[in-house]
């Protein structure tokens, strides 16, 4: 675990929403083509049917699945880092969720966790250095 993959992660949550967001679009937009196709109407034998609402739904299935693929890998990526912060102990895990979850300040983490600077710099460095590991 290297410290930009850290600092990715505020990124990636919100990355990991935006998709979310765009699914939901994506199946609005579905469930509507399927409420404005008229049923009960004879239908052409032969050939390919449904025309132009035909293709609109086969593009929104085809993004939905770019989509869902993305929206799996950032999850992946934000569990092993979850995972790797959860291996710290007690106060590396507490700095650098301020750091790096909450997008603290090292200033602001440092008093959110009640060490001066110089000592919470100290504690990062320790913490980067055991996630190095992972």
């Amino acid at each position: 675990m290297t410290q930009q993959e850290l600092q990715n992660y505020i990124d990636l949550k919100a990355e990991a929403a935006e998709l979310r967001q765009r699914l939901d679009e994506l199946k609005a937009e579905k469930d509507g083509l399927r409420a404005s196709q008229i049923t009960g109407m004879p239908r052409a034998s032969g050939g390919s049917s449904g025309g132009p609402a035909a293709a609109v739904a086969t593009q929104i299935v085809h993004m939905e699945e770019l989509y869902l693929r993305k929206l799996s890998d950032v999850l992946r990526t934000l569990q092993r880092i979850e995972e790797a912060i959860r291996s710290l102990p007690p106060c590396e895990r507490r700095l650098i969720r301020n750091r790096y979850q909450e997008g603290l300040s090292m200033e602001d983490t440092a008093h959110a966790i009640g060490y001066s600077l110089t000592q919470a710099k100290r504690i990062h460095l320790r913490a980067l250095e055991h996630l190095k590991e992972k």
